[in-house]
């Protein structure tokens, strides 16, 4: 009898299997338990016979032994791997077309013979049945079908997190669920020609789903940083405290960043649009306590433009002078400049 994932948790055989074997040659039944475990496409197992261990009990209770001491020996808890295969994949399935974990674009026929494309998404839960949705873009538009589809694994994964049998397995549907919602909420805040542009970069088939992968991770990342840098000044440029025409730029480039530093709000600075244009090619910078610093060269137009040279960042922090350090140093123009 085939027992589901809960089922098998409550009588602690998660990675054990019941087995029973004919040996052709003797005709001779061998019957006793068996720990299974795969670790990157490779099988790794060992059988406990009830025989060599008197009793179906004994066997089983020296193969819990062997499972446990081979987690602990890999630094893993029970149910850890499991849990990971199934919500954390280190790479996409090789049927995912989207690059998004558990969510697909199809095409799909009516019976009339007329075709219709969906974004679908499926999840399987504790009992080991798999769960599935389609939603139809002609309904609810490119994005609002992708969005839906997202919504439906998320709600699921998140229902299993909360069982009380899954604890270890929390973090890890946790962390996807974050992503998730991550994903939606920059979905939902694109506008105008970026709804097109994003729905139709996703439903191409041309496009391997990794390089989609790292087109959201990227798109969604620098979402989550604009959001943060702009609460940190309170929707207002850091320096004139105008509220339009606002630009959240990294302080530190984001292409010589490292991951951490590219989600750091403290690396990021909200300017308004002469400010933001003069900082980024290093016409501009500022010193240790936030002050403003203008390139000699600069130092006319700069006043026409309307930066101050007495102008300074609101809220400078040491923590933004991490990163203004390496402004300072290879970007702002720093030849025959005026210091504050």
């Amino acid at each position: 009898m085939r027992l589901s994932r809960k089922e098998r948790t409550a009588r602690d055989l998660l990675h054990i299997n019941r087995v029973e074997t004919i040996n052709t040659e003797t005709a001779s039944l061998t019957i006793g338990w068996q720990v299974r475990f795969q670790r990157r496409g490779e099988y790794h197992s060992k059988f406990f016979s009830d025989a060599i261990y008197g009793t179906s009990d004994k066997a089983l209770a020296a193969a819990r032994e062997y499972r446990n001491r081979f987690l602990e020996e890999h630094n893993e808890e029970l149910g850890q791997l499991l849990a990971e295969r199934t919500f954390i994949l280190p790479h996409l399935p090789k049927n995912n077309t989207s690059g998004i974990l558990g969510v697909n674009r199809s095409i799909q026929r009516e019976r009339s013979g007329n075709t219709y494309y969906v974004w679908q998404s499926t999840y399987r839960d504790m009992e080991g049945k798999v769960r599935n949705a389609s939603f139809r873009t002609r309904r609810h538009g490119e994005i609002g079908a992708l969005m839906e589809a997202i919504q439906f694994r998320r709600n699921g994964i998140e229902a299993i997190a909360k069982l009380p049998e899954n604890e270890h397995a929390v973090s890890v549907i946790t962390a996807q669920v974050q992503s998730y919602d991550a994903l939606v909420s920059y979905l939902a805040a694109l506008r105008g020609d970026e709804v097109e542009s994003v729905s139709s970069y996703l439903a191409r088939t041309d496009v391997p789903p990794s390089t989609k992968k790292r087109f959201i991770e990227v798109r969604v990342t620098q979402a989550q940083f604009r959001n943060e840098v702009r609460a940190f000044f309170d929707n207002r440029c850091a320096v004139t405290g105008a509220r339009s025409l606002l630009v959240a730029s990294h302080i530190k480039p984001w292409a010589i960043c490292s991951d951490k530093d590219r989600i750091d709000k403290y690396n990021g600075i909200l300017l308004s649009a002469a400010y933001d244009a003069a900082f980024d090619i290093g016409l501009i910078t500022f010193n240790e306590a936030g002050r403003i610093r203008i390139a000699a060269a600069f130092e006319v137009d700069a006043d026409l433009l309307g930066i101050k040279d007495d102008a300074a960042v609101t809220d400078y922090t040491v923590m933004h002078d991490r990163y203004m350090q390496y402004h300072r140093d290879h970007i702002f123009r720093s030849l025959d400049t005026n210091s504050a």
